[in-house]
């Protein structure tokens, strides 16, 4: 009773103070400047969710911290600033008293909190329309901003009970913040107490992944911070003593030493087993995980997949099932991603006895099995969990994704690899929620079954040893190109684009494009290809483009990098897949790359169909204006002082000029090329150059030099200088 009473006394002291309500105040406002500062994602500002959730929420998140750490120090050094912790301390414990102030500091920030989610809630709903989620906007405002906030409070709380000094406090507070704020935690999800990551926000492709993460990094550092304030219980100063005996005396009441110890223990157990991020090395290995194991199988006859996920957990469970030519006389191994467990191995009702190395390579781990010495066909193994992201790649959460709106696994995502040479076919049935509609290797899945719950089990197959798995509320538009089937599938919501900016028009046109002026896609398997929209991850191969929402300016805040307008990114991806993936291959140089040409491509593209006058004042004078602005920089005016700067700094202005070579300088220049030669020849040049490299089967890549000689012109007659 005595703590609720001094609870009761200290809540009503801060509600009533000044600097309280400052920073109350302040808290409601730090949203704002999120709408124009605070941008840490991959996709920027082309999001809406992006934009009005998750800059605002962080953003307050960060504010909101820094305001109750100060004013919590302040708070607390008031008190002994004034002489009265003695006073206090002679009828009230000392560390009731701080818990009482503790927890009163905690009222006040949850309550800001809450209030400040609410204050933007409307104006969030306006902004986003009909696909704002009202459950994920406050969901995601109470798992990043509400925990920092009351971290920030224990922190503080806990340093000054230790230290009993302002000044020491914030010095220590302040190493803290740096250390969340530093280059070191930069792209790390759990090193960032106070200012979270975000995972990538979707306007279509709803997910919970970014809440499951940020609800986990924010428990463990919840730990440590309830960790440091209990230890810190022990800490106060008692009888007028130093720190070392206030310690010996506090360590008689064992529960609050055995409570801190087993807060930091848990933070650090969660941290050491977190499920989201593999443990791998952030640097590429290049070991290939079979060098030392020959194949023990010609090939398996068939091989079957039952795969059940469970959205609510992100999880899944899988069932593999292997028809065996030949039995594995040696010892084998199956690669699998980390997030996964074996929990069963047999063959032909056997049990198998294996052993799995926990080391990571190339976002995998290695299971060690030899198979019983029985005439046997049939390999089972089954295995659950979370499928992992690269550790060097953190920021590509959704290219693994299990949620009531969205599943997707990219390349090792899904099913173990075996060392065998050859599958002659697999089957898959996979459950997944009603309302979704799957994809296998880009093509919809027609055949399933309604079990009765909710779910649906869907049967797919395929003939080779890629696979990717995509299910969500979608549709495909089939168009044809040329004689080639193109399958445009997106988000049922994103109809309304689709249709406004012509995407279907602009594809075919580009495909049209390409196959006149530089060839027939050789590296093509079939006739048939596919847009697919995905959130996140996208890649082009020779078969399939995957696209994201910012490809469409519809969904952008701001001018797009590069002077991107309308369709032009769905142009370039549909390029691609001459000038990277289908033959035409340019070895990258400073000033020279497969981007150019794309880039090239596209204002022929546009030249053709608006005339000379629209890519003039769209592309060549902004491109230009590129061109003029490198030029300017003192750095590249003075490239002998650029190896004085930092190596971040000159890996950014490195990237920067990489950028607009590619983007801007080179595609000129190609320009300048052609009205040399005449764009005729120009196709013609482009043509051959193209003939030559699929003729030598992807090996022959096209230098500045070859494109030169191509031409028949120097270097100095490209120049824009």
């Amino acid at each position: 009773m005595k703590l609720l009473s001094i609870y009761k006394l200290e809540l009503k002291r801060l509600m009533l103070s000044k600097p309280v309500w400052l920073v109350c105040i302040l808290c409601l406002f730090s949203p704002l400047s999120g709408y124009l500062y605070y941008k840490r994602t991959w996709t920027g500002d082309a999001m809406l969710t992006q934009l009005y959730i998750a800059y605002p929420v962080l953003t307050a998140a960060l504010v909101g911290s820094l305001l109750f750490g100060c004013i919590s120090i302040y708070d607390a050094g008031r008190i002994r600033s004034y002489k009265a912790d003695s006073i206090i301390a002679s009828f009230i414990s000392p560390v009731i008293y701080s818990t009482a102030r503790m927890l009163a500091m905690l009222t006040i920030s949850s309550m800001a909190a809450v209030i400040c989610s609410l204050l933007y809630l409307p104006f969030t709903a306006v902004r986003l329309g009909h696909i704002f989620n009202p459950g994920f906007y406050l969901a995601y405002f109470f798992i990043f901003t509400l925990p920092t906030w009351c971290m920030s409070v224990l922190f503080v709380n806990g340093i000054y009970n230790i230290t009993q000094r302002t000044d020491l406090s914030v010095i220590l507070y302040a190493l803290l913040c740096c250390m969340s704020l530093s280059k070191f935690a930069e792209n790390n999800y759990f090193m960032r107490w106070l200012n979270p990551i975000s995972g990538l926000l979707s306007d279509y492709f709803l997910s919970y992944w970014p809440l499951r993460i940020g609800l986990y990094t924010r428990i463990i550092w919840i730990c440590f911070s309830a960790g440091l304030w209990l230890f810190s219980l022990m800490c106060i100063r008692k009888y007028q003593k130093n720190l070392i005996a206030s310690i010996w005396k506090g360590i008689k009441k064992v529960y609050i030493l055995i409570l801190a110890a087993a807060f930091i223990v848990s933070g650090t157990c969660l941290w050491k087993h977190q499920p989201f991020i593999d443990h791998g090395p952030e640097d590429y290995d290049f070991k290939y995980l079979w060098d030392d194991y020959l194949y023990d199988v010609s090939y398996i006859d068939d091989s079957h997949f039952e795969v059940k996920t469970n959205p609510l957990h992100g999880t899944v469970s899988v069932r593999a099932e292997y028809q065996l030519a030949y039995p594995f006389r040696n010892e084998t191994l199956l690669a699998l991603n980390p997030g996964y467990k074996i929990t069963k191995m047999t063959y032909d009702g056997l049990n198998v006895d294996y052993r799995t190395d926990k080391k990571v390579v190339d976002d995998l781990c290695c299971t060690y099995f030899t198979l019983p010495y029985t005439q046997g066909t049939t390999l089972v193994i089954e295995y659950e969990g979370m499928p992992t992201t690269e550790n060097r790649f953190q920021y590509y959460t959704y290219a693994r994704c299990i949620d009531n709106n969205y599943i997707t696994f990219g390349e090792q995502g899904l099913l173990p690899e075996l060392n065998v040479s050859n599958c002659l076919a697999s089957t898959i049935d996979v459950t997944i929620p009603g309302k979704l509609s799957p994809y296998l290797n880009y093509k919809a899945m027609t055949d399933y079954t309604d079990n009765g719950d909710g779910t649906k089990t869907w049967t797919g197959k395929w003939e080779n040893d890629f696979v990717d798995f995509t299910a969500a509320d979608m549709v495909t538009d089939t168009l044809t190109a040329s004689d080639t089937d193109i399958n445009l599938i997106y988000q049922k919501d994103f109809e309304k684009t689709i249709k406004d900016y012509n995407v279907e028009q602009a594809i075919c046109e580009a495909y049209d494009y390409c196959l006149r002026h530089i060839g027939e896609l050789k590296y093509t398997d079939e006739k048939q290809l596919a847009f697919m929209q995905k959130s996140g991850v996208t890649y082009v191969s020779p078969d399939v483009i995957e696209w994201t929402e910012d490809y469409f300016p519809s969904y952008t805040s701001a001018t797009n990098q590069n002077n991107i307008h309308k369709n032009d990114y769905i142009i370039l991806s549909v390029v691609s897949k001459w000038t990277r993936y289908g033959g035409l291959r340019c070895k990258n140089e400073e000033l020279w790359s497969s981007i150019g040409f794309e880039y090239y491509s596209l204002y022929r593209i546009q030249k053709e169909k608006y005339g000379e006058l629209y890519v003039k004042k769209y592309y060549i004078d902004k491109w230009q204006e590129a061109v003029d602005s490198q030029s300017k920089k003192f750095y590249n005016r003075h490239p002998e002082y650029l190896k004085y700067l930092p190596e971040r700094y000159q890996q950014s202005i490195t990237a920067e000029n990489n950028e607009t070579n590619f983007c801007a300088r080179l595609p000129l220049m190609i320009i300048k090329a052609e009205k040399l030669v005449g764009s005729e020849k120009m196709d013609e040049i482009i043509r051959q150059m193209y003939s030559d490299c699929i003729s030598e089967d992807l090996l022959k890549q096209i230098s500045f030099k070859d494109f030169l000689d191509y031409c028949g012109l120097s270097k100095e007659a490209l120049s824009l200088d």
